[in-house]
């Protein structure tokens, strides 16, 4: 959909995690679903009479007619194809959704760690060094943040800088 950047390991993991278990859930889902679109339209033809999955109405007589009956079948057939597809797009907006929340999940957790210096070791940072360090975690999430909202194309600049922020 878009490309976004995930600055933790652990919840790259997470991320991952959450969307190869959403895409096992579409493919379990995805078969179930063509099975039971396949099994509606050969069940008429499994017993000595034939008759629909469902009882349905239909103008013509279907249950005593042969004409009637195959009329019905395409009727039931295109039906069941056409809700196949509906059901094909709310996959993609599930998806959609799962990865826009996945993406304020990340954003929350790059909140909680907004600040920690990572990789440095047990070296010991003055406190302007820590300032400057949230201040750019800050501002980096805020624009994450704005980009997730849909505000990215507006070129405003922030007056803020490391020194007046205390």
């Amino acid at each position: 959909i878009c490309v976004f950047t995930i600055r933790n390991d652990t919840q790259m993991a997470f991320f991952n995690e959450k969307i190869e278990k959403f895409i096992k859930f579409v493919v379990a889902f995805a078969y179930v679903t063509i099975i039971a679109t396949v099994g509606c339209a050969a069940f008429p033809f499994l017993g000595h009479n034939r008759s629909l999955i469902v009882d349905i109405a239909f103008p013509l007589d279907w249950k005593n007619t042969e004409i009637g009956f195959w009329m019905a079948y395409i009727f039931f057939v295109v039906a069941n194809i056409l809700t196949l597809m509906a059901l094909a797009f709310s996959v993609l907006t599930w998806y959609l959704l799962l990865h826009c929340s996945s993406r304020y999940d990340t954003l929350g957790a790059e909140i909680r760690n907004m600040g920690r210096a990572t990789g440095c070791g047990k070296t010991k940072m003055s406190e302007k060094q820590q300032q400057v360090i949230f201040f750019d975690d800050l501002m980096a999430l805020i624009k994450t943040h704005l980009h997730l909202k849909g505000y990215h194309h507006e070129r405003r600049k922030c007056t803020l800088s490391p020194l007046n922020f205390v």
